[in-house]
């Protein structure tokens, strides 16, 4: 579930807003690196993994009953981790396509300038 989208974001009062374009691309190639790392645990694998079998949890009604319950927690816990990774995601491709944006944008502001400055032949 993604969060609420804010009802107005801030102004910047008239200051200058600028994009330290390789500065967001380091925090994204980092938190990149970071999620790697995070998946390379197999942390969902070993839930499954470390969970007890229903019959290890023996063969009578309470046995069953937390077996159940078990496995509803696990099932929920995989969800979260998963939501969790998948907003992580998220993140990092929101940063990069920022990064990308803004480059872009920058780029063709200065190249504006850049055509505006240049003398021009008039005949």
């Amino acid at each position: 579930m993604a969060p609420p989208e804010p009802k107005s974001l801030p102004t910047a009062g008239g200051k200058e807003i600028g994009i330290h374009h390789d500065t967001v691309k380091d925090i994204a190639d980092k938190l990149e690196k970071d999620l790697r790392a995070l998946k390379s645990l197999r942390y969902d694998n070993k839930l499954e993994d470390d969970s007890p079998t229903e019959a290890a949890l023996g063969d009578y009604k309470a046995g069953h009953s937390l077996y159940n319950t078990v496995s509803a927690a696990q099932t929920q816990i995989g969800n979260t981790y998963t939501q969790f990774l998948t907003a992580y995601e998220g993140v990092i491709a929101a940063l990069r396509a920022s990064e990308k944006n803004h480059r872009k944008a920058d780029d063709k502001s200065k190249q504006g300038v850049q055509n505006a400055a240049t003398p021009h032949n008039i005949v």
